[in-house]
């Protein structure tokens, strides 16, 4: 390697530590998946945190509008400057079939989707807050007679 290999070595390093230290002040601390303490009697806190997914309508081409919510029994989660859900999957049957990130203030904890569910037996969802870890729902499809 010579001198402005070197160089520009250097600086893509930079730069990309640059870029990191700016996504860490966004304040994502916490990555980790969070279990519910009792899962039949989620606390108030617990229901801010986790998705809710709510299956609508099915469009001509046979795809189901799935929309993820963040929050239950009406606690919804904040999207504040130090406080937000940055990102959401939604899972079919264990594959990513949507995801979207999120920025605080501006965004909140919402995703839809259209999936084709005939031979899908669960949607599971994932939020990530930026300061309480990842919470998971999932809610078995039935299928049609």
């Amino acid at each position: 390697m010579n001198r402005r290999e070197a160089l520009s070595a250097g600086a893509l390093l930079i730069a990309s530590v640059s870029m990191l230290s700016a996504y860490d002040e966004k304040l994502i601390v916490n990555t980790k998946d969070m279990e519910l303490q009792d899962p039949k009697n989620p606390t108030d806190f617990e229901y801010k945190h986790m998705p809710q997914i709510e299956l609508k309508g099915k469009d001509e081409k046979g795809y189901t509008l799935v929309e993820i919510t963040v929050g239950q029994e009406g606690i919804i989660h904040p999207s504040d400057a130090n406080h937000w859900i940055y990102a959401i999957e939604l899972y079919a049957d264990d594959k990513l079939v949507a995801h979207a990130d999120l920025e605080p203030v501006i965004s909140r904890g919402f995703l839809s989707a259209r999936v084709k569910l005939e031979d899908v037996n669960e949607l599971k969802s994932i939020s990530k807050c930026n300061l309480h870890g990842n919470y998971s729902a999932s809610i078995a499809i039935e299928k049609e007679a």
